[in-house]
């Protein structure tokens, strides 16, 4: 049996359960949360039909966060309590694994939150409907994904999929009354140019920031390219999406390589290459000198870094990974034939360690200069930094939506339930937050 929930605290030990549940509850013996349980002793509570009460020495004990909601599981004897976790996403498949190429890593996401005393419901715009009483959503139990009727969750992991998902209408519409009603974290996709110019602002991270020019005109650009091999990238874009090399010639001519072509286009001329790649000019776009990086089997590498918030609302270093392209294309995202690496692969023992200590201390301040500018909203972050050949370190690019696809590493898998932990844990601390 399966069914929602509202619980408050009790003086008493013990636990005091609605008349309409008293056949359900009469035989239990035992209650759990996670990985803590105690024996319990039920009482009918013939007054409030819709609230189970919990006595504050079995709250304690359970280690059951300042909260009023759960889903309650019956099996035998026994009573199992999970708190409701959303997760707002969009693109639920009708055939084959629900959410696609995404689900080997919610189904992971789910196994740990369940460990935790998580359940994770996942929904989209669509499954709001029946608000306020009830909405729909997915859970991920016992191997199989079943579609369940929940109240609405008190926080909610923000994890639609992509840009153009996130500015659609219905979608819009769906935050703006989850926000209204829940506590959402990870508001929404970052814009380059935003973020960049608030980094510029830190005097403790202006120095790491490659020389950037927004909205570069023809002649930025060509002055630029005297001087050095230039990146230009969309301010809008993610995964590489827009992103192009231009490199100048002896002879004059320009050679442009897109993030998803194998070979370059040549242009005779810098006034050539603007007509066809910027007809409509360059607004919202940036241009970059590139950075000469560090190499490994001459490839150039850059690193991944996440961060998370714990339980007690405090940055953590949670992930580094390393991203080298495939030799080919001007990026190292993965969906251009990037690898991804650690550390140890690459570097000997006291490299490692010298690079993670460098990599966590910019990181957790990029973390902390954002969150301020974010209204402290943020649960996690994926950062892009490098290292040139000179040990110069620089911040390429800072995602509000990392995606989880390092966890295909297999050293990286297998610290995935850990890194999961912490958007549960950061949850905890919002519901435990007034």
């Amino acid at each position: 049996m399966y069914f929602a929930i509202r619980y408050y605290t009790g003086a008493h030990a013990r636990m005091i359960v609605p008349k309409a549940y008293e056949k359900e509850f009469q035989s239990i013996r035992s209650i759990t949360f996670g990985n803590h349980s105690c024996d319990i002793r039920c009482l009918t509570h013939r007054e409030h039909d819709n609230f189970i009460m919990i006595s504050t020495k079995a709250k304690k004990q359970l280690n059951l966060p300042d909260h009023r909601m759960a889903m309650c599981h019956i099996t035998g004897d026994e009573a199992r309590l999970t708190v409701p976790f959303g997760v707002f996403t969009a693109g639920f498949e009708k055939e084959g694994p629900l959410l696609g190429p995404r689900s080997k890593y919610f189904e992971a996401f789910s196994n740990t939150g369940r460990e935790l005393g998580y359940q994770a419901l996942f929904f989209g715009h669509q499954h709001l409907a029946t608000l306020p009483a009830y909405m729909t959503g997915y859970i991920y139990d016992r191997d199989l994904w079943r579609k369940v009727e929940s109240p609405l969750p008190d926080v909610i992991y923000n994890r639609i999929t992509n840009r153009k998902t996130e500015h659609h209408p219905h979608v819009v519409q769906a935050l703006r009354t989850l926000k209204e009603k829940s506590r959402v974290f990870n508001p929404g996709f970052f814009n380059k140019a935003t973020i960049i110019k608030y980094l510029m602002e830190s005097s403790q991270l202006d120095h790491f920031l490659p020389k950037t020019i927004f909205n570069p005109s023809k002649q930025m650009v060509s002055d630029m390219l005297k001087q050095d091999t230039v990146y230009i990238k969309p301010t809008h874009g993610s995964r590489g999406e827009g992103l192009c090399r231009v490199k100048r010639n002896h002879d004059g001519t320009l050679d442009v390589l897109e993030a998803d072509a194998r070979h370059p286009h040549r242009f005779p001329s810098t006034d050539s290459f603007f007509q066809a790649f910027f007809p409509k000019g360059s607004a919202g776009y940036l241009i970059q000198p590139q950075i000469n990086l560090l190499e490994t089997e001459g490839k150039p590498l850059d690193f991944r870094v996440h961060t998370n918030k714990d339980e007690t609302g405090k940055w953590k270093l949670t992930l580094i990974a390393v991203k080298t392209g495939n030799g080919l294309n001007p990026t190292t995202h993965h969906v251009y034939g990037g690898n991804i690496y650690v550390l140890e692969e690459i570097f000997s023992e006291s490299k490692c360690r010298q690079i993670r200590q460098r990599l966590k201390k910019t990181a957790l301040v990029i973390s902390e200069e954002l969150d301020k500018e974010h209204d402290y909203q943020l649960g996690e972050l994926g950062i892009d930094m490098a290292i040139d050949q000179v040990e110069g370190l620089w911040i390429f690019e800072v995602n509000a939506k990392p995606g989880f696809h390092l966890f295909d590493h297999p050293t990286l898998k297998e610290q995935m339930s850990d890194y999961f932990s912490y958007l549960y844990r950061y949850g905890q601390y919002l519901m435990n937050t007034d």
